[in-house]
This record gives C-alpha cells, structure tokens and sequence, in this order.
C-alpha cells in the first residue's frame, strides 16, 4: 500500500479547502449599508429600493446606485480601443472573484448615459416578489 506524504496532504486540504470556500467574494454589500443607504435616499423610485434592498442591480438604475448595491466594481472598461468610452455614454463596469484561477468576471454592469441598461448574468437582476 502506498503512503501518502505529509505535503501531499496537505496540499490536497487546501485544495479541498479551496473548492469548498469557492473563493468568491460576495458581489453584494452587507445588508446593514444597503439600508443605510437607502434611509438616506428616501425618495427612490419604488422598483430600485426594493432591488437594492435585495442586492439586485436592475435596469435604469444610475452608477451611485449600483455602487450602493455591489460596491466599486474591479474594474472600468470605457476604452477607446473597444469604441466603449464615455464619448457615446457606454460604460461596462466588470466585478471580479479574488480567486487567482478565474479570468472572467463574475458579473458586469453595463451602463449607457449613467444608466444600467445591461447587468450579466441576468439572474443577478431578477427581483423576488
């Protein structure tokens, strides 16, 4: 029978430890500072507290709003390269995972005129009842 050595176990405990945090950093802020934010906003459009309120981010809602749900994104994409910038009003803003081994971002905001008009995936949009 072959032995397994102590580095092998304990890179397989990592591994496993890993897989299982998935090592994904929650896209939305804690709930307290969503309402915080929106008893200091009191005069939202009804469809975009409720949507903040449950960590969605939804059509039509402005960059501050976003912002208040998920954070600062990891990243701006409004480069002229890609006939994005802020010139023609579209703007993507991409949330990455820490976790070194993904490459694509977990969700992207895309905004026209300082309006979402895009968010994907589109269950991170989809409001509950």
């Amino acid at each position: 029978m072959r032995s397994i050595s102590v580095l092998q176990r304990c890179a397989a405990t990592l591994l496993i430890a890993v897989v299982l945090s998935g090592c994904v950093v929650s896209l939305v802020k804690p709930e307290g500072e969503r309402i915080a934010y929106l008893e200091a906003h009191e005069g939202l459009e009804p469809e975009v507290a409720k949507a903040i309120r449950q960590g969605k981010v939804i059509p039509g809602m402005s960059r501050e709003q976003v912002q208040a749900c998920w954070g600062w994104p990891s990243e701006i994409d409004n480069s002229e390269s890609l006939g994005l910038n802020l010139e023609y009003g579209k703007e993507v803003w991409e949330y990455r995972s820490d976790d070194v081994f993904i490459v694509h971002p977990e969700a992207t905001v895309t905004f026209r005129n300082g309006k979402v008009v895009d968010v994907s995936p589109t269950y991170l949009s989809d409001l509950e009842e």
